[in-house]
């Protein structure tokens, strides 16, 4: 006589990525039954589960979005994966992905992630798949640095100021680093600082197609899985 093992008896993936994540029950730093463990009638709230309109996060643990300066042509590396990977593994509640600019001279750095294009679906989405794998969720910061934008990582202005850069020379990123000196934007002419680049006005036209660069960047993130 055979009986069907409960999937509890299997490696299980977890639902709903593509690749084979093996599923945690219970979920990665969610506390175990009251009835097997009557130890967590009362667990700090932290761990404890929050509901905001229609997301469930898992616990409280949040990871804020850090910029990582290790993106290509706007697009995620392994890099990404490995550090966000790092934190859903070890139970974070939810992720935030780093400023992603909607528009490539809305990044900070030549090295910031981005999501103005349809290539940049697929390796965010992997990503995002991988923590999801893990029961955490996933946030993201779309944003657009405006006159703070073209710089250098700020680890690559520190070396440039203590080899003798000064000013916007120490700063600000040019065509031959990847930056677009003569591209940044902002709400008027008027430099952030004297190390930055100067920017133009933005125009009427200009606004209307940031707007129309924000839609098209949340319905992507909609296909990426961001919650």
């Amino acid at each position: 006589m055979t009986v069907s093992a409960p999937h509890l008896w299997k490696n299980t993936p977890a639902p709903g990525v593509e690749e084979f994540y093996p599923l945690n029950e219970p979920a990665i730093a969610t506390p175990y039954p009251t009835e097997t463990h009557s130890q967590n009638k009362s667990v700090p709230k932290l761990f404890k589960p929050l509901r905001i309109r229609d997301v469930e996060f898992k616990n409280r643990i949040w990871v804020a979005p850090m910029c990582q300066y290790s993106a290509v042509d706007g697009h995620m590396t392994d890099w990404h994966l490995v550090h966000l990977g790092g934190f859903a593994t070890r139970g974070a509640g939810t992720i935030m992905l780093e400023a992603t600019a909607v528009a490539p001279e809305g990044r900070i750095s030549p090295e910031c992630p981005g999501i103005w294009s349809d290539t940049h679906i697929a390796p965010m989405k992997r990503i995002v798949d991988f923590i999801h794998g893990q029961g955490t969720t996933v946030g993201i910061q779309l944003a657009h640095a405006g006159r703070k934008a073209s710089t250098f990582a700020p680890y690559v202005v520190e070396r440039r100021k203590n080899a003798g850069y000064t000013g916007s020379d120490s700063q600000v990123a040019g065509v031959e680093d990847g930056g677009w000196p003569e591209n940044i934007i902002g709400p008027s002419d008027i430099p952030f600082s004297d190390e930055l680049g100067k920017p133009k006005a933005l125009t009427e036209e200009g606004i209307q197609g940031l707007l129309k660069a924000y839609v098209d960047a949340v319905e992507r993130c909609k296909k990426i899985g961001c919650s």
